[in-house]
Parts: C-alpha cells; sequence; structure tokens
C-alpha cells in the first residue's frame, strides 16, 4: 500500500507551468522559418471553433490527460469527465443503426444514472481502445450494467469481473486478454486523488496515480521518511498543500 501520512497545510508554492498538449500541438503548427500568411491565419481561425466542435470524444479525452511527474503515468485530471461526458458527446460516440436504438437508448441510461452512473466507465473503456463498429462500445457498456458494475465499483479486481469473463472461463464480446488489460492499467486514469484540508492522510492502493506536476524538490529525511516539496495539480487540491510525505509501505514505492 501506499501510505500518504503527511500532508502540511499551508501556502503552496507554485512552480513553472508545463505546457498542454494543445499548447504543444500549436506550437509545433507555428514552427518553421515562414509565418504563416494572413489569409493562412484568417482561414485558420475560422476553422478553429468549428474543428473542436466535431473533435470525438475519445479524441478530446487523450488531449486532457496529464502525466504525473511522480510516477511517468498518465491521469484525466478531475472535472474533466463531468464537462466532457455529457449525453449528447456520448451519442455521437456510440452512433447506432436506427434498428439498434433500444441498446443505445439502455447504455445511455445506465451511463447517466443520477445515483450511480458509469461515467468514468465508458472513459476507460474509451481509453482501452475498443472500435466503435459493430456496437462494440455498446455491448461493452451493456456488460458492465448486466453485472450491476457501476463507477462505485473502481478500482476493478479483473479476475473477479463478471463483465469481462464467462462461467467458462471465455471473454465476452468484445473483451479479449489484451483489452481487459488494457483496462486494468487505464482505469487508474480517472482515479487519481483529490486532497483538502480534510483528507491529509490517505491510504492508497499502489496502482493510484498522484497528480503530480512540475518538479519534484528533494526534502528533509526523517522518522516519517522522505519528505518533499511537490505541486498537486490544481483541479486536485481544495487548499493549499506544502508537504507531502511519500514513504511506501510493504515495498510499493517509488522506483
Amino acid at each position: 500500500m501506499m501510505s500518504l501520512p503527511s500532508l502540511v497545510g499551508g501556502p503552496l508554492e507554485t512552480m513553472g507551468g508545463r505546457e498542454t498538449a494543445s499548447e504543444i500541438e500549436n506550437h509545433s503548427c507555428q514552427g518553421g522559418d515562414n509565418p504563416p500568411s494572413s489569409s493562412d491565419s484568417l482561414f485558420s481561425e475560422a476553422q478553429d471553433e468549428p474543428a473542436k466542435k466535431h473533435q470525438s470524444l475519445s479524441h478530446q479525452i487523450f488531449v486532457h490527460l496529464e502525466r504525473s511527474a511522480y510516477d511517468d503515468r498518465d491521469f484525466l485530471p478531475e472535472g474533466w469527465i463531468d464537462e466532457l461526458v455529457t449525453e449528447e458527446s456520448v451519442r455521437e460516440e456510440l452512433k447506432c443503426p436506427a434498428d439498434k436504438q433500444k441498446h443505445l437508448e439502455l447504455a445511455i441510461k445506465f451511463i447517466f444514472t443520477k445515483e450511480d452512473g458509469a461515467k468514468k466507465l465508458f472513459v476507460i473503456t474509451l481509453l482501452c481502445g475498443i472500435p466503435k463498429d459493430d456496437l462494440k462500445l455498446v455491448k461493452a457498456m451493456l456488460r458492465f450494467r448486466r453485472a450491476e458494475i457501476t463507477d462505485s465499483c473502481l478500482p476493478i479486481k479483473l479476475d473477479e469481473c463478471s463483465a469481462f469473463i464467462d462461467e467458462k472461463g471465455g471473454f465476452y464480446s468484445p473483451w479479449n486478454s489484451v483489452m481487459v488489460r488494457n483496462f486494468g492499467e487505464n482505469q487508474w486514469a480517472v482515479l487519481a486523488p483529490v486532497f483538502t484540508d480534510k483528507n491529509t492522510k490517505l491510504t492508497l492502493e499502489p496502482g493510484y496515480i498522484l497528480p503530480i506536476v512540475g518538479n519534484i524538490k528533494g526534502g528533509e529525511t526523517g522518522a516519517f521518511g522522505e519528505v518533499v516539496q511537490v505541486t498537486i495539480h490544481e483541479r486536485h487540491w481544495f487548499n493549499p498543500i506544502l508537504k507531502v510525505s511519500l514513504r511506501p509501505r510493504c515495498g510499493s514505492g517509488r522506483n
């Protein structure tokens, strides 16, 4: 288990910013010795907003992934799921022929159930790369529905998940061994913890991704292990946090 026993309240030091995927994309488009002509610039500006509107949901999710400076894994910052995963965007992603609309409606209702929905499950399934053809995404979500697996069940133990494997040990369509393994890895991307002044002591499973960005500054070593100064992603802390102990328990720490 990974323990975070000492979060110390106080003003958070602002570290150098880092480029987002969209900023890097913009820089690469602006590269080269010859700047674009005024007509090219006007055309780009005119096309920019419509292009954003027509980006697929899966593309928008990938664009908003951030890299943790602590363990070099990607996570989706808090809040983006609610902002990006709307009924409209999901319908666009799950396009169904007219004679299959009943299946689509069941999947939509399941994903957006107010009490205990499956938005995170849907995002993880998209990150797994399941194809959109032949209603594969719809089938995957309906498998979760039938197995009564919702976002509250995350993280999922793969060998115990009846949405993937049938009674005979085979895989339900559209899952296979590669996709299931991808699910196990990608589920942590939507589970990065949010820190507040009320949950200054967290014990996390080794799979959790710490939403740390920027440089990690070395700190003091004492009775409580190694204490370092870090910058928590702005969407993952409420009330400033200055220091966090990253001492591992049971040998599962930083390599």
